[in-house]
């Protein structure tokens, strides 16, 4: 009889972490893909690398703004940051607190030239690669068997 008790004790406690099982789930999976996306894109002035934007719950409609006149890079417009690490710098939206694991996390990149360079404009990136990305993630959340 002990055992069946202790069965439901620990069915308890398993029910009480998974809002923040499902919150690490879907930050590690954002981090994932982030990472993918910024390393697949195609790198002319580094623009396009640098807005990859993470909304929670609603898309982040932001933009990278373009460089100013007289500098070469995106490196020199922010800094010391180079187009993959100023838009690794927008997943600070992905912390325990925004994240509670029951809404959706949307990465985004809202340059008008987007959904051409997706579409394998650039020679740098083939056609596919954004897909590729979400496919090698979903394979990462496929681990996770959260219904039948």
């Amino acid at each position: 009889m002990g055992d069946v008790k202790q069965v439901g004790l620990d069915l308890s406690k398993f029910s009480q972490n998974v809002p923040k099982l499902m919150s690490q789930l879907l930050r590690r999976a954002a981090l994932e893909m982030m990472g993918d996306l910024v390393k697949g894109s195609p790198a002319d002035t580094g623009r396009f690398k640098s807005s990859w934007f993470v909304g929670v719950g609603v898309p982040n409609r932001s933009v990278t703004p373009e460089r100013p006149p007289g500098t070469t890079s995106m490196a020199q417009t922010h800094g010391k940051l180079t187009g993959g690490e100023s838009s690794m710098a927008h997943v600070k939206e992905l912390s325990p607190a925004t994240v509670t694991g029951f809404e959706p996390i949307i990465l985004s990149n809202n340059l008008p030239y987007g959904e051409s360079l997706a579409n394998g404009h650039s020679q740098q990136a083939p056609r596919g690669w954004i897909t590729a990305a979400v496919q090698r993630v979903q394979r990462v959340i496929n681990v996770v068997k959260l219904g039948p």
